[in-house]
């Protein structure tokens, strides 16, 4: 591998999972799989639970099945996501890794040729590890009538050189996405081609905490309280919080929700109320007056005048809102307010 930086990312990962025993190709086939479906996934996960490749993989090297923003390995753990947060909702991952640096059209080709065979009635020639996804997409489906969606479905095609967006490429991969859409299976098809920055990114997201700035004008500050630094109080246009929550490609980094103590609860009374009041451009402006708005908590923050900046934080209330609001961004307006708490401390008692 020539990329020094990549070299020493994949090993460290290696390292991490103790996946020595693998050769270079198959340990890049778990790195990447992890590190793309882990984008998706806010929960830690061991990656050979992913990864499909070798003989009978139909040119799939990883499959995430994601059920509620979870990694679901069998029909018990679909009931139980389902039972627990009343709702289902459903993404399937896929993930084709190269340690080639070309993107190669015809390579492109047969993957979104596989994953269109995943969706078949029965995959020819598949492996153990496919046949039991494909299973587990088969009951998926057969709960169809319980989804508030169609399932969303992702692939990345990831290698170690440059994405260059090349035009037969990207004519091939836009073909593959049409025959993907003619099965009417989906609300959403994704291909993100991932090279080696881009994986240098995602791997380096996932093991540093998250930085963003955010510009919060309208605040208070808090009296001393024990064994926090700072606290600040006040609201916060809705679109500037969407940069807090959401990662480069404008997708929910779900991550920051982990400790928060609910999940989210899908489209329920509750939710559909904050959506309303969104949707209705007569009566969003009241929003900061009717949403009990979000707490973060922060290891540190810098603050130069009313810019913010957040490092290692999370979302501890306001999950419900957080989504609501991403679900709808292209309906927010800068007259829509959010109520904003925001504490800093590193006091673990005080973050519980």
């Amino acid at each position: 591998m020539k990329d020094r930086i990549l070299a020493a990312s994949l090993q460290k990962f290696v390292d991490q999972f103790g996946l020595g025993q693998l050769d270079e190709s198959s340990a890049f086939e778990h790195f990447a799989g992890h590190c793309t479906i882990s984008k998706h996934c806010p929960e830690n996960f061991d990656p050979g639970d992913v990864v499909v490749a070798g003989p009978g993989d139909i040119s799939i090297d990883a499959v995430g099945v994601l059920v509620n923003d979870h990694l679901a390995l069998s029909p018990q753990d679909v009931d139980h996501f389902q039972d627990t947060l009343h709702r289902l909702d459903v993404q399937f991952v896929f993930v084709q890794a190269k340690t080639s640096p070309k993107f190669d059209s015809a390579s492109i080709g047969s993957f979104i040729s596989g994953v269109r065979q995943f969706f078949e009635n029965d995959p020819p020639n598949a492996n153990a590890q496919v046949r039991a996804l494909h299973e587990l997409k088969e009951y998926i489906f057969k709960r169809s009538i319980d989804m508030d969606n169609v399932p969303v479905c992702r692939l990345y095609y990831v290698t170690t050189g440059s994405w260059q967006n090349d035009g037969a490429v990207r004519t091939r991969i836009e073909q593959g996405r049409d025959d993907l859409k003619a099965t009417d299976l989906f609300s959403d098809i994704t291909f993100t081609p991932v090279d080696a920055e881009g994986l240098k990114n995602l791997y380096r997201e996932l093991n540093q905490k998250i930085t963003r700035q955010i510009q919060f004008e309208k605040h208070t500050i808090l009296p001393v309280i024990a064994n926090v630094q700072e606290a600040y109080i006040g609201i916060v246009p809705c679109r500037e919080y969407l940069n807090l929550i959401c990662d480069e490609d404008g997708n929910l980094n779900r991550r920051l929700f982990y400790d928060n103590v609910r999940d989210f609860q899908g489209h329920n009374a509750v939710n559909q109320e904050i959506e309303s009041t969104i949707r209705d451009a007569n009566f969003n402006d009241r929003f900061a007056l009717l949403n009990n708005g979000v707490t973060i908590v922060a290891r540190d923050a810098n603050k130069i005048g009313a810019a913010f900046t957040l490092r290692n934080y999370q979302i501890v209330n306001g999950c419900q809102t957080s989504h609501i609001l991403h679900l709808n961004r292209e309906r927010l307006t800068d007259n829509v307010y959010l109520p904003l708490k925001l504490i800093v401390t590193a006091d673990m008692e005080v973050m519980n």
